[in-house]
């Protein structure tokens, strides 16, 4: 008899994996691929949400054939901050904008300032003001930019919930997206913020975390529970919050972002937080999560890459750099002399990349003082979500 299994699709910015569990968490056969992204229509990277779908479907079809196990659940974890839209007849509608694409921050004002300006909106939502990072911005942006997409917009999903619906065909809203630096939330009445009705955006219901629905019968020989997904930062906490029953801990988690988070928070999120990028997330118990973020996975590529076309490395410069307590000690007191590397630690791309190389030093010796200079930078957004008693895990 074949052992059950528990497929579940872990959705990254970079790396999208298919993990297959027994029973007992186990992982016992697992896939990976990294996808290129491709360009939406003004030329700014985005998701190839096709490819990626295709990759899945015919991945969850693979492992079907097991001879080993069956699966009987599928589930959803992704990165957050990103929309799908669908038209009355359940069809996308437009781009998958990646939570990056830059557009121009005056544009927001006029909703801001409608509803008590930056600082009140920021701190209702919970969030940093953050253009389309805050997600709900997405739609509201296409309402006045792209309007022949718009008209055809019926609702729309975050990124677990469009997978969720991909396998299912039915419709679900999940309160660990829409309590994710969206935007769209009013943590002070526990409820949709009142611009999202008064600006027409349209979700569907919100389901309990828990919820399942059956698998479409053309994907799958037999009968499959698929869960409604989750936002991958809240995801990595349900483990622990388990094992560690109660007593307090911060939980950093880490990728592209590294994100912090203190599930036993129970103060006041003040603005000088979130000025320093710190907000709420909803966990899937419907109580809130103190976060801070640092995007530490994109800035180290950054200037990782750098180093591997100044020196002009044949491998990613960490295959190719060990630790070296001696050169550590040296960067050390180089920073200690306020003597960095990194002059932009938010640079998200190759264009935003400052730079200041010492002169006759070793790859070796850079990687690890800019490695280094992240994790102090780490080190802060980690005392920002800090308590009294709390373990770091």
């Amino acid at each position: 008899m074949l052992k059950e299994a528990i497929a579940v699709f872990d959705i990254g910015k970079t790396n999208k994996k298919l993990l297959i569990y027994d029973q007992d968490f186990n992982v016992i056969d697992q896939k990976s691929i990294h996808l290129q992204e491709i360009e939406d229509e003004d030329g700014e990277p985005c998701e190839d949400l096709d490819l990626l779908l295709l990759w899945m479907v015919s991945s969850f079809s693979e492992k079907l054939q097991s001879s080993e196990y069956k699966i009987i659940a599928l589930n959803f974890s992704c990165y957050g901050a990103s929309l799908v839209h669908l038209d009355a007849q359940g069809n996308r509608v437009g781009t998958f904008y990646n939570y990056l694409k830059p557009t121009s921050a005056d544009f927001y004002q006029k909703l801001y300032d409608k509803y008590g300006g930056e600082e009140v909106f920021a701190a209702k939502t919970a969030s940093p003001i953050l253009q389309f990072l805050n997600s709900g911005l997405q739609p509201y942006w296409i309402k006045y930019n792209r309007s022949n997409q718009w008209e055809q917009i019926s609702t729309s999903l975050h990124f677990p919930q469009y997978l969720h619906y991909r396998f299912t065909k039915q419709l679900a809203t999940d309160l660990t997206s829409i309590g994710c630096h969206t935007g769209l939330w009013d943590f002070e009445k526990d409820d949709y913020h009142s611009w999202v009705s008064d600006e027409g955006l349209n979700f569907p219901p919100i389901q309990n975390n828990k919820h399942t629905c059956a698998i479409q019968k053309t994907l799958a020989p037999h009968d499959i529970k698929v869960g409604i997904g989750i936002h991958d930062s809240t995801s990595s906490m349900q483990p622990y919050t388990t094992i560690i029953k109660g007593a307090p801990f911060v939980l950093i988690s880490t990728g592209t972002w590294a994100i912090n988070m203190n599930p036993s928070f129970s103060g006041q999120l003040t603005s000088e937080m979130l000025k320093n990028d710190c907000l709420l997330n909803i966990n899937t118990d419907g109580k809130k999560i103190l976060s801070s973020r640092y995007m530490l996975g994109r800035v180290h590529d950054v200037y990782a890459q750098f180093l591997k076309k100044e020196f002009e490395l044949e491998k990613e410069i960490y295959d190719v750099v060990s630790y070296d307590e001696e050169l550590l000690l040296e960067a050390w007191d180089r920073i200690n002399a306020s003597q960095t590397i990194i002059k932009n630690l938010m640079a998200y791309t190759a264009e935003e990349l400052k730079i200041s190389l010492p002169e006759n030093k070793s790859v070796a010796f850079l990687y690890l003082q800019i490695m280094l200079e992240l994790t102090l930078k780490e080190i802060e957004q980690v005392k920002e979500v800090m308590e009294e008693d709390c373990v770091v895990l």
